[in-house]
């Protein structure tokens, strides 16, 4: 047998894989990461640490009869999602414009985005700083557990319907993190 193939063999061989480049692109241009493509029939509060873990801040939900729509966004991809559900289980997580996350309302809170305060606005703020941004903005603190090595704490807006965890090491705010408001209850 040959070694080398003919240009009718290799061919259809190049074809295929154009196709399936192709389709991967298709795949991953629908812009949902894949840690979060896959939560269909999950519960919802398994749904809403994944998109925390990810970097997603919950912007608000609009519930319609027996399903829910909760907006999710991403500050680093700059990107929207809506993760829907029907009692409460992840029916499907899909990518949506811009508008939709700015939209959405968070428990009676007036149209756009839950505050003007996110997690990240904290992030290196010495402790005492960080503490006054967060009173400012109309945050009170939930609980506070410190320990030699770092300081735990969780904040709650009733206004805005906004949860914030931090950790503070070396009395700077090291990691914080958009909880959903169901975490500050």
């Amino acid at each position: 047998m040959n070694a080398m193939l003919s240009p009718r063999t290799t061919w259809p061989a190049a074809l295929v894989v154009a196709i399936l480049a192709a389709t991967a692109g298709v795949a991953s241009a629908a812009g949902v990461p894949d840690s979060l493509s896959n939560l269909k029939g999950r519960s919802e509060s398994k749904a809403s640490e994944a998109f925390a873990s990810a970097g997603y801040y919950l912007q608000g939900e609009k519930e319609q009869w027996d399903r829910k729509d909760s907006f999710w966004w991403g500050q680093r991809d700059r990107q929207c999602l809506r993760q829907t559900s029907r009692f409460g289980l992840v029916t499907g997580v899909a990518l949506v414009g811009e508008a939709d996350c700015t939209n959405a309302r968070t428990s009676g809170a007036p149209v756009g985005r839950p505050g003007n305060l996110v997690a990240a606005d904290l992030l290196g703020l010495s402790r005492a700083g960080a503490e006054a941004k967060l009173a400012a903005a109309g945050f009170n603190a939930m609980s506070i557990d410190e320990r030699p090595e770092v300081t735990n704490m969780l904040w709650s807006n009733q206004r805005t319907g906004q949860c914030i965890a931090a950790a503070v090491v070396g009395n700077k705010f090291d990691q914080t993190w958009d909880l959903p408001s169901s975490r500050c209850r």
